[in-house]
């Protein structure tokens, strides 16, 4: 008996230093596994199939947890400070599910060095690199004149520029391409940026936006090799990436001659009024937040101690509707959501208002996820079917953004 204790735990103590080794998440693992033992079960007819056939049972699984462990310490939280701390904790909490960190930016590493570094034209601006290709400034395929610039998201309150790892690293993975050098053929994958932008409540939301726009500027201007710009964003991220294409098209109208972003993907976008009516529809089947929890995160990014900001101000719905000219001259936008989110009606009512100026399924396409209430599908894509799905989708959208300009 005693043999076999030492025995077992021996077995632990060399599996934790095997997982350390290779840097992989024990909470990344057991979520994968239990999984895949759900998806076998469901196969040999051990576990009933959801209600809702149309979505995966690794979907169904992963929305219900949220809604019953995940949401209730968000909504619940009863003050600012309280938001914004249980926000933050929350946000750290799962990037251990939501990818394998360690491990994917351990593999990463072998291939193209992710460095954290400041951006030269702007000491203090944060920049996450994913497949540097910048480096290689004789590389002839045009595709490699492409970067894909990811925001964050976490309410304006939490996040970083590791945030974006989970999706980043497969829809860099999907637009790979081949690169032509001197009379080599190599396969490498598009580079990657991920921005860490300032965050409130240390921060109003006018000050995060003009810092956004100033780091574009100075990020084109720096690294000139790269022609195509993607401009990607999950729930805040990607109304601050529709709120930065906005100012940057007003600059041109006033004279400027700022490179434009050749297409945008926004997952799970956030009008920052919250006023649709699927925050009240929603409100309940949401996996993740409420109403509440986004009227409480939009009031601590417009309110500050000397300063309160108008919501519709940065309002992109609001911004859109007035001005004709910068729906005509808005680049070409992918847009993802989830049926039962609070946000749903930002995602739609966007859709609806660039219509009739794009060519849909070309300049504009906005796909639903049927059947559930999870936000920011592409997140676990590692475990969902349908994040997987979303990934490829975006990918193959900004390819064809890019072999048509």
């Amino acid at each position: 008996m005693l043999l076999l204790l030492v025995t077992f735990f021996f077995g632990i103590i060399v599996l934790i230093f095997y997982f350390k080794l290779l840097g992989l998440s024990f909470e990344y693992l057991t979520l994968k596994w239990f999984l895949n033992l759900l998806v076998c079960m469901e196969k040999c007819k051990r576990v009933v199939r959801p209600k809702r056939k149309e979505i995966s049972v690794q979907l169904h699984c992963i929305n219900e947890w949220f809604k019953i462990y995940v949401k209730p310490d968000l909504v619940q939280c009863q003050t600012p400070e309280q938001l914004v701390k249980q926000t933050r904790q929350s946000r750290s909490n799962l990037l251990k599910y939501g990818h394998n960190l360690k491990h994917s930016t351990h593999l990463i590493q072998k291939q193209a060095t992710i460095v954290t570094k400041n951006n030269q034209s702007k000491p203090g601006h944060q920049i996450l690199w994913i497949y540097p290709l910048a480096v290689f400034k004789n590389l002839s395929d045009s595709s490699q004149d492409t970067v894909v610039l990811s925001f964050h998201g976490g309410a304006f309150l939490s996040g970083s520029m590791k945030s974006c790892v989970p999706y980043m690293y497969h829809l860099c993975n999907s637009m790979n391409a081949i690169v032509k050098y001197f009379f080599l053929l190599i396969f490498w994958n598009l580079t990657g940026v991920s921005f860490e932008y300032k965050l409130s409540p240390e921060h109003l939301l006018d000050e995060i936006v003009a810092d956004t726009v100033q780091f574009y500027q100075d990020f084109i201007a720096h690294y000139q090799q790269f022609k195509n710009i993607v401009l990607v964003g999950d729930s805040a991220g990607a109304t601050l990436i529709i709120l930065l294409t906005l100012q940057l098209l007003k600059l041109n109208e006033g004279g400027g001659s700022i490179k434009l972003p050749i297409c945008l993907i926004g997952m799970s976008c956030w009008d920052v009024p919250c006023v649709g009516n699927s925050y009240l529809v929603n409100d309940k089947n949401d996996a993740f937040l409420d109403s509440r929890f986004c009227r409480m995160s939009r009031d601590i990014c417009l309110i500050g101690k000397k300063t309160t900001l108008n919501a519709v101000d940065f309002s992109y719905l609001k911004i859109l509707e007035k001005d004709k000219t910068l729906c005509k001259n808005f680049p070409p936008l992918f847009l993802s959501y989830s049926e039962f989110e609070c946000l749903a009606d930002d995602t739609t009512r966007l859709y609806e208002i660039l219509k009739p100026f794009k060519q849909i399924g070309k300049d504009l396409v906005c796909h639903q996820t049927p059947n559930n209430g999870f936000h920011v599908l592409e997140l676990f894509s590692d475990f969902i079917p349908e994040g997987k799905k979303l990934i490829e989708m975006e990918s193959a959208f900004a390819l064809g953004c890019i072999k048509s300009d």
